[in-house]
Formats: structure tokens, C-alpha cells, sequence
């Protein structure tokens, strides 16, 4: 995981390069968009910007974006280096052996069928969450039910994977209760691992609630791209296999 998170922090310091250079040659100020019916009336902090600058309007928006993600990705960083900075001593003894491909490859199938810990967990009673079981209405391939069709994707993958997991199983932070969507073992490293996967990220307060959770989690250790890995999805661009496939390969088989 150690690896993992420095080559995120790296990813990450390259995008905020670039967002950087594209802020650049935007103009300064700050749009505020109000709506009147149909009709859209743009600010910029001290007075109405008329249809005819058009351009200069679209400017300032893209320069709020920017900012937007930049100061996501410096929180995102932030936590990175918290937790880089927590593991200095990068690899432990075991995850350099697990790190070899040749040999990782070598193990996965023995130590995922013969593991008396990972058999142990997989099978344990846990706590899950009793909230709405009306809203169970997807079913997976070994029978159970989960919320959505997305997380039933990700719920087959994990099962032909042979990854082992527990759905929505109650986990404890601070004096609050939360139900992660996938609460997945790593086979190799035994390290617990967060899936949340954010379905309505184009309305409003799902994001709002969906960023509140993420923030929640990285106040108590849960960052993600180190032991948290997250999908979203909007009415138009809606999870597929392909990409649950990747985030598991990536995770778990590299």
C-alpha cells in the first residue's frame, strides 16, 4: 500500500502541474451564477456580466472549476503525504516478497484456497447494515441481494475474482456507526480495504453527503488510493465492468 500511495502522490502533483498551467492564463474573479426561469444572469463579484461577454463568463467558470480541483487534490495529497509520512519505512519484509510479480502470481491461488485466516473471515458473522432492506432489490450472482445494479458489478466481479469480502458490514468511527459498501481482505496482504461506490454524483446532495463521507474517512485513517478505493457514476456515464475489473487488477492481482 505504501507503493501504492506514492505513486498516487506522484499522479497527483503531475495533475496539479497541469490544472496549475491551465489556471494560468484565465482572468481573475469570481463567478456568481444566479437563474430566473430559463434565463441564467452571471456576476463576477462586483457586477452583471451581459450576454455579449459570453466568453468572459465561460472563463471564469472553467477558472472556478479549476480551483475546485485543485483544492480537492490538495486535500488529497495532504492525506497522502500524512500517510507516507506515518509508513517511512516503506515495505515491510513480507510486501517485498508480494511485490516480486513472479512470485505473487506463483502464491495467489495457493494462499487464497489454503489460508486458514482468510477462509476464517470470509465466513464469520458481521454486522450488517438494517436499514432499508426494502431497497435490496438487485440480486447477485450467488443469490444475495444488494442496492443497485452497479454494486451488484462490483459485488459478481469480487465473487469471480475469488477476492473476499463482507457487503455493508458496520464499521465503528468515533461514536459513529458506517456501512461501507464492500469491506474487502486483501488475499495476499490480509490489510482492509474500503470500496465505496457513489452512484448519483450529478445531484446535489448525494455529492455533498458522498464528499462528508470521504472526509469522514480520511479523518480516521481511510484516504483514498491507499485503502479505500471509490467509483462514481451519473445518469450518463454509468458504471461498467470493465472498469470494476481494472480498479480489482489493480488492487489486488499487480
Amino acid at each position: 500500500m505504501y507503493q501504492i500511495a506514492l505513486k498516487k502522490k506522484k499522479l497527483i502533483e503531475k495533475e496539479l502541474q497541469n490544472l496549475k498551467q491551465q489556471l494560468d492564463p484565465l482572468p481573475e474573479g469570481n463567478l456568481i451564477c444566479t437563474s430566473n426561469g430559463k434565463y441564467d444572469k452571471w456576476y463576477d463579484g462586483r457586477c452583471y456580466i451581459p450576454k455579449s461577454e459570453k466568453n468572459y463568463a465561460e472563463k471564469l467558470a472553467l477558472r472556478k472549476l479549476l480551483e475546485a480541483k485543485i483544492d480537492d487534490l490538495s486535500r488529497e495529497k495532504e492525506a497522502l503525504e500524512a500517510y507516507l509520512k506515518k509508513h517511512q519505512h516503506g515495505k515491510s519484509k513480507e510486501e517485498i516478497i508480494l511485490s516480486r510479480n513472479g512470485v505473487r502470481r506463483l502464491l495467489v491461488d495457493q494462499w487464497t484456497q489454503k489460508d486458514e485466516y482468510v477462509d476464517y473471515w470470509s465466513k464469520k458473522a458481521y454486522p450488517k447494515n438494517q436499514r432499508y432492506p426494502e431497497h435490496l432489490k438487485c440480486k447477485t450472482i450467488t443469490g444475495d441481494y444488494v442496492r443497485s445494479k452497479s454494486e451488484a458489478i462490483i459485488y459478481n466481479q469480487l465473487i469471480r475474482h475469488k477476492i473476499p469480502f463482507r457487503y455493508e458490514c458496520r464499521l465503528q468511527l468515533g461514536n459513529q456507526y458506517w456501512y461501507p459498501d464492500f469491506t474487502i481482505l486483501h488475499p495476499m496482504t490480509k490489510e482492509l480495504i474500503y470500496w465505496e461506490h457513489f452512484g448519483l454524483m450529478d445531484k446535489d446532495a448525494y455529492r455533498k453527503n458522498a464528499l462528508h463521507k470521504l472526509n469522514v474517512y480520511a479523518e480516521n485513517g481511510i484516504i483514498e488510493h491507499v485503502n479505500l478505493i471509490t467509483t462514481c457514476e451519473t445518469e450518463n456515464h454509468p458504471l461498467d465492468s470493465a472498469r470494476v475489473e481494472n480498479e480489482i487488477k489493480f488492487h489486488f492481482e499487480n
